[in-house]
């Protein structure tokens, strides 16, 4: 994202805007909490700290009772890096789920050693075999069934029945074996 709008910087007047504006529709991916995770693994030591120090001050923040809102951010377009697309002051800070699990103390020494992001985040799941698979579980049980118990029900169920007999390669799985 920070690529993009970097680029239509030299794009004319007229294309510029409407580029903006594409990329404030979706600037989901400016939410804070990611710009934390990805300000977390910049190469430079000075941005890994201060994303850990914006973590920290995240803690503190008064927690507000039941489910969170996702807000898209209003991107501030003439950032000079992707650290300043939003306005930290002003943003509602909360802390990224994937750091919620770091004790405070782990924090801290990530703030000191200006540290990459730990191994027990950066083992979370994106974009893998198993991802994909589990998506098209979903959309499978979406739509043979309603609800979203009823669709976790089949999806579990699913599941342990291909642990249960994991492979069919031919009709000989099917026959019983003698003794």
């Amino acid at each position: 994202m920070w690529k993009v709008i970097e680029l239509s910087r030299f794009l004319p007047p007229e294309a510029r805007k409407v580029i903006e504006e594409t990329i404030q529709f979706n600037a989901f991916f400016g939410h804070h909490e990611n710009l934390l995770l990805a300000m977390a693994t910049d190469p430079s030591p000075e941005v890994r700290s201060l994303a850990w120090r914006r973590i920290k001050k995240s803690r503190k923040m008064p927690e507000k009772k039941g489910v969170r809102e996702f807000r898209v951010p209003k991107l501030n377009t003439d950032a000079r890096n992707y650290t300043e697309l939003n306005n930290w002051q002003t943003c509602d800070l909360t802390e990224p789920p994937l750091t919620m699990k770091l004790s405070d103390q782990e924090i801290e020494e990530n703030i000191k050693s200006a540290a990459v992001v730990p191994s027990s985040i950066t083992s979370f799941p994106y974009h893998t075999q198993g991802v994909e698979r589990l998506i098209w579980a979903v959309i499978e049980a979406s739509e043979k069934v309603y609800g979203a118990e009823a669709r976790d029900a089949h999806i579990r169920q699913q599941l342990q029945s291909r642990k249960r007999m994991p492979k069919i390669e031919s009709k000989q799985c099917y026959q019983p074996k003698e003794d």
